[in-house]
């Protein structure tokens, strides 16, 4: 009885640790999908972050590519801050010159 508990208790602790790493994964992707729309200069600075944290990377004449996975929470927590940053200065610039134009 006692063995059978710790099955089930084991077995739902794994899918509520799977649907944490689905989250996980999600937010990643969704941080992999804002960084490809950024400048190279917000690029540069990016890679200057993961290669703080790793030197697990491969670079080539097409760019840098880093599996996110392998980097700390606290560099992600970086990044994904600088990735507001960065939206929140696009729309301020973006703001700016809407203002611009209801001005001609």
């Amino acid at each position: 009885m006692l063995q059978e508990d710790l099955t089930t208790s084991s077995t739902a602790s794994s899918k509520s640790a799977a649907s944490a790493a689905d989250d996980e994964e999600m937010n990643i992707q969704t941080l992999v999908d804002k960084i490809a729309q950024m400048t190279d200069q917000e690029h540069k600075y990016i890679f200057t972050l993961v290669s703080r944290d790793t030197k697990r990377y491969t670079k080539n004449r097409n760019g840098v590519f880093v599996n996110m996975s392998v980097l700390s929470k606290e560099t992600l927590r970086k990044i994904h801050e600088y990735v507001k940053f960065s939206e929140q200065r696009l729309e301020r610039k973006n703001g700016e010159i809407g203002a611009d134009e209801n001005n001609f």
